[in-house]
Order: structure tokens, then sequence, then C-alpha cells
């Protein structure tokens, strides 16, 4: 930093995932940290021959960019509630060659989304802690979106990455599998959960399954 500047905002660059990326206010910068997100998500994607991601609160697009990039079949949306945030994720896909396979929509992650955007076989999110995100009442985030997991995303899963058991109690969901990883120097855990309709008992009662693993 100088006098208190972080450098990626003096040199208008930084990198991620081995990247070169735009950088400016208007976006945080793109931390080593969050890569562990970003190789989770490739990792689930580069079976499938075609894929549909979004990259909810994108911010620089640092985390679809490296789906994209180390991923043939995917093509992507870049949403985000700040127009200044999508600029620079709109430089970055036009850095990386990428506009034929992505696009940037200006998008309320609270909001009921347009049908028009389509269904995703993959949503990636990394909210803005802190900045636009504001943390007085966490636990309560993590309970709405619990709720919202249960009962909008039936039939599918979420990989959610933490260092708060508190958070991961406010989910109020099973985990059908646990890794524990650093997060950087964060002792976190990476947690898989299924959405099926009912009680887990009843679940269970029908010969179903959790899946224990990235399958």
């Amino acid at each position: 930093t100088l006098a208190g500047e972080p450098l990626a905002y003096i040199i208008g660059e930084w990198e991620f995932y081995g990247l070169p990326l735009d950088i400016s206010r208007d976006v945080l910068i793109p931390r080593a940290d969050t890569e562990t997100l970003a190789e989770t998500a490739i990792t689930l994607l580069e079976s499938r021959s075609k894929s549909r991601l979004l990259d909810l609160c994108c911010g620089s697009g640092c985390l679809a960019i490296a789906v994209l990039k180390n991923v043939e079949g995917v093509n992507a949306v870049l949403a985000d509630l700040s127009e200044a945030a999508l600029e620079v994720a709109q430089r970055n896909l036009m850095q990386h060659h990428l506009t034929g396979r992505a696009l940037t929509a200006l998008l309320d992650a609270k909001a009921v989304p347009p049908e028009a955007l389509g269904r995703f076989h993959m949503i990636v999110c990394n909210p803005p802690y802190g900045e636009r995100l504001q943390l007085d009442n966490l636990l309560q985030v993590y309970k709405e979106l619990g709720s919202r997991l249960k009962h909008s995303f039936q039939g599918n899963e979420a990989w959610i990455i933490s260092s708060s058991y508190d958070c991961f109690d406010s989910i109020g969901l099973k985990a059908s599998a646990r890794i524990p990883l650093y997060n950087g120097d964060l002792d976190c855990e990476f947690r898989k959960y299924e959405m099926f309709q009912g009680k887990y008992k009843g679940f269970r009662d029908e010969g179903n399954a959790l899946k224990k693993d990235f399958a």
C-alpha cells in the first residue's frame, strides 16, 4: 500500500487464479483465498460437456472468468447491482476474449430474478462482506439463505464455505458432506447441501440417500 492505498488500486490491475484482471475502486480486490471457490466450481463443472454459470455479486468477474478460462463448455452471466462493477467485469471479459461466451447483467441478488435470465447449472456467489453487504446481522442472512435453498432450489445442491459454525447452524439444513480446509489463513469447512422436498426422514424412507462427495 501507499499511504494506506492498496497496490491493486494504484496500478489498476491484479492477478487471480493466474489471470491478470483490471481493478478499480468500484470492485473489491480479488483475494487468493477466493481461489478455493473458483477451484471447486471448476472441479464440479469440468466433467460436463455444456454448462450455464451465474456469477452473482460478480464484482471484477474474477470467479466466472477463472471458470471460463479453465472449462471450455461453460457459458456465463456475470451479475451485479453496481453498474460500475459491471463495467470492470466487462473490460475483463474483453481482455480475456470471453465476450462470446459471457454477458453482464444488472441484478439485485435479493430480488426475484427475471424469467428471461433463464436457468443455470451452477450459481457462484462471493458477496462483498463488509462493503455493500453489512455484517450486523450475518446469522439472519445465513438463515434466509437456508430457507431460500430449501424452498426454491429443490433437486439442486449447494456448497457453502465458512469459518463460522454459528453461520452453518443458522442455515438450518443437514450437510451431506463436510470438508475441512484452510481458506487463506482461516480454518474453514466446505459443506455440501442437497435440497429435497419434505423432511430428511421421509426422503430417506423413500429409498434416497445423500451423496457425500463431489459427484
